[in-house]
């Protein structure tokens, strides 16, 4: 196939960041990839992703990662560090190769978690209300980047589920727990990837989009049968008085009417 115009780097290829690079591979783009783990060179090599070992630090991205950041199209799939402060330093490293390298593009991985405990639905203009490190490090880097000249898309992704990924194991072997009505919110590893393609495919550039599954099954029924179908020892939740519309429930209008798209998996119940 025909090499498209735009070089995409991924920085991060883990669970989300290798099948991405994969599927972006595979629709035609010259694709970069970096990882932490020397075992991992080859696995990207055989997907036709570009390697870079590469370790960021109070040092910055070293002699290795200089050469992922010479690129059209730069998707940050890292997750934040349980050090809020190591966090901010791997995020000031990465401003400072995308000005360095005068970066256009710039699409970053951050999470509904931003949101906190914000009761009803949920859209991108709700006030944010972090609870926890990861939630102060993702906004952190939200704002960081936002204060960058490029074009930045940030997607705040829901729960991460699919494969390898059983959303059952959470709760696994909790008796009594809180929250039963409380809607779920899940997205598929498979809706994460096609859109982020479909992303750079149309120009959605400047924009911050929820992403979500349509369907919000409540915790006492889903984390049960979530956990039966990967043998985990089944939850169960005490009578909750409260409504669905007491608990956050995340909107994914906004990314379904830009793309027209249409959820793969619609149901968590189904993933």
């Amino acid at each position: 196939m025909e090499s498209n115009r735009n070089r995409i780097s991924i920085l991060g290829t883990g669970w989300l960041g290798l099948p991405l690079g994969k599927h972006l591979k595979d629709l035609g783009y010259d694709v970069k990839g970096s990882t932490t783990s020397p075992e991992k060179i080859l696995k990207l090599k055989e997907f036709g992703i570009q390697p870079y070992l590469i370790e960021i630090d109070e040092k910055g991205v070293g002699e290795n990662g200089a050469g992922l950041f010479d690129t059209d199209i730069l998707i940050i799939t890292i997750p934040p560090a349980r050090n809020l402060e190591r966090y901010k330093i791997i995020i000031q490293a990465i401003t400072n190769q995308i000005q360095e390298k005068d970066i256009k593009k710039v699409l970053y991985t951050s999470s509904t978690g931003v949101y906190g405990n914000t009761a009803g639905m949920v859209d991108e203009t709700t006030v944010l209300n972090p609870r926890g490190i990861s939630a102060e490090g993702v906004i952190f880097a939200e704002r960081a980047f936002q204060a960058l000249n490029t074009d930045l898309t940030i997607v705040r992704f829901a729960g991460l589920a699919g494969e390898n990924r059983n959303p059952g194991r959470f709760f696994a072997g909790r008796k009594d727990g809180t929250g039963g009505n409380a809607p779920v919110n899940f997205v598929h590893q498979t809706d994460c990837i096609l859109i982020m393609a479909q992303i750079i495919k149309d120009n959605h550039w400047n924009e911050i989009f929820n992403i979500c599954a349509d369907t919000h099954p409540p915790k006492h029924l889903f984390y049960p049968f979530k956990a039966k179908e990967g043998s985990f020892d089944v939850p169960t939740f005490a009578q909750d008085n409260k409504k669905a519309s007491d608990y956050k429930t995340i909107s994914n209008a906004k990314i379904k009417a830009a793309l027209n798209y249409e959820f793969k998996y619609p149901n968590p119940m189904e993933f």
